[in-house]
């Protein structure tokens, strides 16, 4: 069964984290190269510079994910502080400031369009607000009984303290 599960995961693990390696090196080229050919990779040398700098953001990122001890429960934290919003709430806000035609309840389209993105907005704040509640509790029930932090650049689960 774990074979399956991880046969399933890593295509994903792999795409997400090339998609953020890709959007970090783009933004290191345009901030360090901004008006030289390099930044297009349609060189060598550009090549070269690309190559080089995803393979540094890899490894960067794999010894930060390595060396957190409790790096899964940073992660659910991080992503119920931020990724809620950017999944959720900040997407309803924009309907109703930049996309809404007229008044909330001008039309059919409006009303039910607003119920919709104002129960999006709530599930958003209390992903929010839970999430941010249980992950933080997590890490903290973790460290006070001992089980689930595990050793820097470790795997195996012989490594939990």
């Amino acid at each position: 069964m774990s074979r399956i599960a991880f046969g399933v995961a890593l295509p994903v693990i792999f795409i997400s984290g090339s998609i953020n390696s890709v959007v970090v090196g783009r933004y290191i080229m345009g901030r360090v190269f901004p008006n030289s050919p390099i930044k297009y990779i349609n060189t060598k040398a550009g090549w070269a510079v690309w190559l080089s700098l995803i393979a540094a953001i890899t490894v960067v990122a794999w010894i930060i994910a390595e060396a957190i001890p409790f790096f899964n429960a940073l992660l659910g934290l991080i992503s119920s502080l931020f990724i809620s919003g950017f999944t959720f709430y900040w997407p309803a806000l924009f309907w109703f400031q930049l996309i809404k035609e007229g008044k909330w309840n001008a039309s059919k389209k409006n009303i039910a369009l607003s119920i919709l993105n104002a129960t999006i907005f709530v599930i958003g704040i209390a992903i929010l607000g839970l999430g941010t509640y249980a992950s933080a509790a997590d890490i903290a029930d973790s460290y006070s009984s001992g089980s689930g932090v595990r050793s820097p650049f470790t795997c195996s689960a012989e490594s939990y303290a």
